[in-house]
C-alpha cells in the first residue's frame, strides 16, 4: 500500500472507530452538583447567627471527578480548605439505555462496577468515586460538566 493510500485510509477509518465508544461523551471534568441555600441576606447563617460568605465558601464540600480519554481518572475532594486527590483507572464495559457501565479501580481499592446515568449532555448521576481512605458508597449523586 502506498503512503498516500495509507494516509487516506487512516483519515476515513479513525473517525469511525473513535465514534464507536459511547463512553467518549464521559470524557472531561465533572463537579458535584450542589444546591444553593436560599438567600437570606448577606452571608449564611444558622437561625439568626451571621456567617460571612467567605467562611461559608471555605466550609462547603466540593467534589469532582475527571475521566480522561486514556483510561485514567482523578477524584478530588475539597473540604475545610484541604484538598485530597486519588488517581485511578476506568474502562467502559457496556451500555444499558442511557446508562454507561464502567469498571473503576481507585488507588489501592478493588475494581468496582460503576453505573453512570446521563441526565443530559452536561449532567450525570453516579456514585462518587472514593478519595483517600474513603470507601465505595451506593449513594448516587448528580454531577455537572465543568
Amino acid at each position: 500500500m502506498t503512503p498516500r493510500r495509507f494516509a487516506l485510509a487512516l483519515v476515513l477509518v479513525v473517525p469511525l472507530v473513535a465514534g464507536c465508544n459511547p463512553a467518549s461523551k464521559l470524557h472531561g471534568t465533572w463537579d458535584l452538583a450542589t444546591e444553593e441555600p436560599e438567600d437570606s441576606g448577606a452571608g449564611g447563617g444558622l437561625g439568626s447567627t451571621y456567617i460571612p460568605p467567605a467562611i461559608v465558601g471555605f466550609m462547603q464540600l466540593k467534589r469532582n471527578v475527571e475521566f480522561q480519554d486514556d483510561g485514567d481518572c482523578i477524584a478530588e475532594l475539597k473540604a475545610s480548605g484541604q484538598t485530597e486527590k486519588t488517581k485511578g483507572k476506568w474502562r467502559w464495559v457496556k451500555t444499558e439505555g442511557d446508562v454507561l457501565v464502567l469498571k473503576v479501580q481507585m488507588g489501592e481499592a478493588e475494581e468496582q462496577e460503576v453505573r453512570v446515568r446521563f441526565i443530559d449532555q452536561n449532567k450525570i448521576e453516579t456514585v462518587p468515586l472514593p478519595v483517600g481512605k474513603e470507601s465505595w458508597t451506593d449513594e448516587t449523586v448528580k454531577f455537572t460538566r465543568r
